[in-house]
């Protein structure tokens, strides 16, 4: 019979189109035209329209449709002689509950592929929204502190002030690419170049930076999500932490980021560190975010 379309009967959902009402319509009208022809024998009709009905007409309107047929049909049957058209009317109610079940799954199909939908969409928002905040968190607060070195260079070196400028304006550049390749969903970099561009940053705002362990050692499966774990935590530290060192130690199975700044005790997780714990798991690994044994924060990934 073609293609149907159904329309949800739940209210809150989408309706579908229905495309079909003609041909039920014309099915209608060829079967009160041969009732006269046919008489009893017009009974035949009723497995087609209970068919048309259950995948071209809302629930209720199925129901209805339905009920009347099985209705005309026996006012016609018995009349005629009941057992001439047991075997009939037999088939006539197995596809009214066999249509009603069917139509009843699929309708719980549809309702489940907008549910994932609507699911993948939300994850593609969450995704878009914490690559975002990790690369402008991370961008800005490097110019900011670029900035104000510059500020206080003017006075006593214009050189070196305008090497900062130019560092702030590629530093710029940079952001924005990233933000294009972020939305688009093309953004990749490895722990080993973020690890110099955190030190870098680290540089620049007077925070000593004691690493152990080589970036190289860690495979590429977990580099990426390693390298906006540690984007974002450098960020902190760079933005709260009013720290002098960072400690970054890189181990097989584990990265450790601490610090000897302000310690997170009795403040807010924010969209931040919700956004390592999450890169963190869909990479398979498990992040940690407490006190250090230096006095401020550890951020603590590991994995088997």
């Amino acid at each position: 019979m073609g293609v149907f379309h159904l329309q949800l009967g739940a209210r809150g959902q989408r309706e579908r189109p229905r495309p079909g009402l003609d041909p039920f319509g014309a099915l209608l009208a060829i079967t009160a035209s041969t009732l006269p022809i046919l008489g009893a024998d017009a009974i035949s009709f009723g497995p087609f329209l209970v068919s048309f009905a259950a995948y071209l007409l809302s629930v209720r309107s199925m129901w209805i449709v339905n009920a009347a047929v099985l209705a005309a049909a026996l006012s016609v049957a018995i009349p005629a002689g009941l057992g001439d058209y047991v075997f009939l009317l037999g088939l006539l109610v197995v596809l009214i509950v066999v249509n009603a079940v069917n139509t009843a799954l699929i309708r719980r199909s549809i309702a489940a592929d907008d549910l994932r939908l609507d699911y993948a969409l939300l994850a593609e928002q969450e995704r878009m929204a914490r690559d975002v905040h990790d690369v402008l968190g991370h961008s800005l607060t490097a110019i900011g502190l670029k900035a104000e070195l510059a500020e206080r260079l003017l006075d006593t070196d214009v050189q070196a002030a305008r090497a900062e400028l130019l560092q702030i304006r590629a530093l710029n550049t940079e952001a924005l690419e990233s933000i294009r390749a972020t939305v688009g969903g093309l953004r990749r970099t490895t722990l080993v170049q973020e690890l110099a561009s955190v030190r870098a940053a680290l540089d620049d705002a007077r925070i000593k930076t004691v690493l152990t362990g080589n970036a190289r050692d860690i495979d590429p499966v977990r580099s990426t999500a390693l390298s906006w774990i540690l984007r974002e935590a450098a960020t902190n530290v760079l933005r709260h932490a009013h720290a002098t060192t960072c400690w970054i130690h890189i181990a097989p199975g584990m990265l450790d980021i601490e610090d000897d700044g302000d310690s997170l005790a009795g403040s807010h997780e924010g969209h931040g560190m919700r956004g390592m714990r999450e890169r963190a798991r869909l990479a398979g690994a498990r992040c940690e975010i407490g006190a250090s044994t230096h006095g401020g924060t550890r951020v603590a990934v590991s994995w088997a």
